[in-house]
């Protein structure tokens, strides 16, 4: 039940803030063609003329600003601060335009006025400035909270980054089993540290095959899933691929290295900057080969996440996979018919594909068969607690690991598909749908401003 008191610190903390900088400019500008319009036209100015000189101005105001703003200010003052600036820079330029404008009128009294009128504003602005910056001061925390996680908590934010690709931050509460530390890009959850038993799963699981020398990884998660493969001395070299600089900053910086082992000062690790597909393809062109290629980048229902679920996509993976090599797969399904789509997909495309534990799908040239020497090795009781029931059921003793393992993988065959059909870039029928009930339903969840009890 959303309470007064929450809908009045939200309006309070967030949006008072924003009304403040935000309305004067929107509510005066509604003002500004029909008086330029009509000051042109004292200087006997022809209508056209003003109103397309006044377009001109207006369309290269709005370009260049959206380059100066989203390329240069956002990524070097962050998104409020550059809010404050150029609301000012605005109020400013608009105050200097009322004192500078020449008049045809030849009444002293209008210089005066202008005067005063300019005066009158420079004071209500610097006292509007002062509010909204104070406000922003004592609001940081949940502003800064709402963006990169889309919600609002008492977590504290332990290390935040914002940039071109958007905002990251890690957030730390503690709980009954100590401090958890959660990662999250632009409101969406990527991993928690110091361990995520589902990272540390397909982290672990491409060490028990055969041969593994060049690794690509595709979604940075939090980190410890490189630090776990770099455990491995066979890999002679592993490329992290993600798009998000700032999630790249945030894992690579302190303090979110000290839970996720900092991977990054390891010399075989390359963090690459750029969007999945477009390195998958370019690593295609240049016949890079990997002898395993560990993804997980998204949920299938996520908007624009129909592209890296396609065949077009698994066909330019098989490319860059050696043919002893195998791609990993998280299944992150949520909807049985949306996991038997994806699984389709890829039994189109490799020629063999299976599941290991309803979890990972593994797909290669050859069939999937780890050696006993290879499980026991990487399957060790450190491994196994961090990840319980994910490798083998929890029940399961040491000498019946390999056995249990093993038990476990199931091979997808053809034959078990009905009336499927190979998803692709022009039919991503796994994507959820933005439709107005559903944007309703987000907006009375944002306002429910749900608390977590802090802990001690």
């Amino acid at each position: 039940m959303l309470r007064i008191s929450d809908l009045m610190r939200c309006l309070f903390l967030f949006s008072l803030p924003l009304w403040i900088l935000i309305f004067p400019v929107v509510f005066f500008s509604s003002g500004i063609f029909p008086t330029l319009i009509k000051n042109l036209s004292e200087f006997r100015v022809p209508l056209g003329v003003s109103t397309g000189i006044l377009y001109l101005a207006n369309s290269a105001g709005c370009v260049g600003g959206s380059l100066l703003t989203g390329f240069l200010a956002i990524p070097l003052l962050g998104w409020y601060p550059t809010l404050i600036v150029f609301s000012a820079l605005a109020f400013l330029i608009g105050a200097a335009g009322i004192f500078l404008w020449p008049s045809s009128d030849k009444d002293a009294n209008v210089s005066g006025f202008r005067f005063e009128l300019t005066r009158g504003s420079l004071l209500t602005i610097s006292s509007l400035m002062a509010v909204a910056v104070v406000l922003f001061y004592f609001s940081d925390h949940r502003i800064k909270y709402k963006l990169a996680t889309g919600e609002y908590s008492q977590a504290k934010i332990i290390s935040y980054k914002e940039g071109i690709s958007g905002v990251a931050a890690a957030t730390a509460e503690r709980n009954p089993d100590g401090l958890s530390i959660t990662i999250y890009s632009n409101g969406q959850n990527m991993s928690a540290l110091p361990d995520l038993p589902r990272h540390a799963y397909l982290a672990n699981i491409p060490r028990i095959q055969n041969r593994l020398e060049m690794v690509l990884v595709l979604g940075l998660g939090g980190g410890r899933n490189l630090t776990d493969l770099l455990e491995d001395q066979r890999i002679q070299k592993l490329i992290a691929v993600d798009w998000s600089r700032e999630v790249i900053k945030l894992l690579s910086t302190e303090p979110v290295t000290q839970y996720n082992g900092n991977p990054f000062r390891d010399k075989r690790l390359r963090v690459v900057m750029a969007d999945a597909k477009k390195a998958v393809k370019q690593y295609a062109q240049q016949g890079a080969r990997f002898d395993a290629i560990v993804e997980n980048l998204c949920f299938p229902h996520w908007p624009g996440a129909g592209g890296l679920i396609s065949v077009q996509y698994f066909e330019s993976i098989k490319s860059i996979l050696d043919p002893n090599g195998y791609y990993y797969h998280i299944d992150n399904a949520r909807k049985e018919q949306d996991r038997e789509r994806i699984l389709f997909t890829l039994s189109q495309v490799f020629e063999h594909v299976v599941v290991h534990n309803r979890r990972l799908i593994i797909c290669g040239a050859h069939a999937y068969s780890p050696l006993e020497p290879h499980v026991s090795r990487v399957l060790d009781r450190r491994l196994l607690e961090r990840a319980p029931g994910f490798f083998v059921p929890e029940s399961t003793l040491p000498d019946q690991i390999f056995s249990a393992f093993f038990r476990l993988i199931e091979p997808v065959r053809l034959d078990q598909f009905q009336d499927q059909r190979v998803l692709t870039d022009e039919i991503p029928a796994t994507e959820y749908y933005i439709t107005f009930p559903s944007i309703w339903g987000k907006v009375l969840r944002g306002l429910k401003l749900r608390k977590r009890p802090s802990q001690g």
